[in-house]
């Protein structure tokens, strides 16, 4: 996340002086981020800690992103 956010301010400082980022927008950045490394640890951690077959990790997967993708839509249509 950090190497992100200092990448934004390396290629800003090329084009312009100075820089001005809206805090709503990179809070909804960065709780994007931290659902989408969520989302890739659950099925990692389940397949560790329980017997579940390939078809339950597939399963569970596509659940994690049908879920990831509304939460997507709900922010990019509410800022």
């Amino acid at each position: 996340m950090h190497l992100m956010i200092d990448l934004r301010f390396l290629v800003g400082g090329f084009e312009r002086s100075q820089q001005h980022y809206n805090a709503f927008v990179s809070h909804i950045i960065g709780t994007l981020l931290l659902l989408t490394v969520t989302s890739l640890i659950i099925p990692s951690i389940a397949v560790q800690l329980t017997s579940t077959t390939s078809a339950g990790i597939l399963h569970q997967s596509r659940r994690t992103a049908a879920i990831l993708l509304a939460i997507y839509i709900y922010f990019y249509f509410s800022s």
